[in-house]
């Protein structure tokens, strides 16, 4: 298994309203807390979904 570093900000921040974007279950919190915190700051709404069977968390950017 080979794991390659994620900059979840830069990602988030790149999604045009309507995109999704999807990271693994194991970045959660780190996930949750930076759509939050870059939808306030940066005037953005992003709604997060997370998938327990697929072992994924789901970001959508929505404004």
């Amino acid at each position: 298994m080979t794991t390659e570093k994620i900059n979840i900000s830069a990602t988030i921040l790149g999604l045009s309203i309507g995109d999704v974007c999807t990271f693994p279950i194991s970045s959660t919190f780190s996930v949750r807390t930076l759509a939050c915190n870059l939808g306030l700051v940066n005037g953005r709404k992003f709604v997060t979904n997370t998938d327990r069977s697929a072992g994924l968390v789901a970001v959508k950017r929505e404004a």
